[in-house]
């Protein structure tokens, strides 16, 4: 909720905040830091290629298993229109968890399947990586 003045009182922040400047100041600005912060962790797919070779000797795949996987980081991202007609109907917030939730589990499940904790095949990994491609592009959207 932002912080307003009305009829002589401040709307929306708790009292502690009005003594302080620089808190009052963070509070107003915590929506900026988190939408920076989605917008970096979703933006974080298109560095894919910058690990794409770590990932092959980890998952001992060979160079076109490791294509399917940046094919459907990317084709994750193309269903783009699936969260717009989410997002016209219920809104940004929703939107919005959905997208982090579905990008963080697709980026957990890959790398506890990088570092051995859970055995996974292609297709495997190329569901974690388009999990995460989809979630990154519900986070987009909302996220203007």
């Amino acid at each position: 909720m932002p912080v307003t003045k009305r009829g002589g009182a401040w709307k929306g922040a708790p009292m502690r905040l009005l003594w302080n400047p620089l808190l009052s100041t963070l509070y107003e600005s915590a929506p900026l830091v988190v939408g920076v912060l989605i917008m970096t962790a979703s933006g974080s797919i298109y560095l894919t290629p910058a690990y794409s070779s770590a990932l092959q000797t980890a998952l001992g795949f060979s160079n076109t298993d490791i294509a399917a996987v940046s094919t459907a980081v990317n084709a994750g991202t193309w269903l783009a229109v699936l969260p717009g007609f989410f997002f016209d109907r219920f809104g940004p917030k929703p939107t919005l968890l959905i997208g982090v939730f579905m990008l963080t589990l697709g980026y957990l499940l890959m790398a506890c399947a990088a570092a051995g904790y859970i055995n996974v095949n292609l297709t495997g990994a190329v569901f974690f990586a388009f999990l995460y491609g989809h979630g990154s592009s519900w986070a987009q959207t909302a996220v203007p």
